[in-house]
């Protein structure tokens, strides 16, 4: 897909998520792509957090930093991401997690019925 429009967000969130397990620098290169493309959209920087969370070549205590900041951002950008905001709960230390209550809370609402037309 990528060779048709190379400025594909969604494809390149696509390649990056096929690549994850297989070959780290193309992994790397098509999370930065995507994060990129995407304007650093929530998806992508949710991505790029758990790439780090996984890449054995980062230090375990840096990755998680990075991962954090990018899972906060991305739990910012889109409060329905769950994905985003459990992992970020799960590797924050009790000191962020307090901090983190000034994010808004997860509500959601059920559409309202539809008035019949007269």
């Amino acid at each position: 897909m990528l060779e048709k429009d190379p400025t594909d967000a969604l494809a390149a969130w696509l390649l990056a998520r096929a690549a994850m397990g297989d070959d780290r620098a193309l992994s790397r290169d098509a999370v930065d792509r995507s994060v990129l493309l995407s304007s650093s959209g929530a998806p992508s920087l949710a991505l790029r957090a758990q790439q780090l969370l996984h890449d054995p070549e980062v230090p375990d205590r840096i990755g998680r930093a990075r991962a954090l900041a990018d899972l906060v951002e991305s739990a910012r950008k889109d409060p329905l991401l769950l994905r985003a905001r459990l992992t970020a709960a799960a590797i924050m230390p009790a000191a962020k997690k307090a901090a983190m209550n000034g994010m808004p809370s997860l509500t959601l609402k059920r559409p309202e019925a539809y008035a019949p037309m007269a």
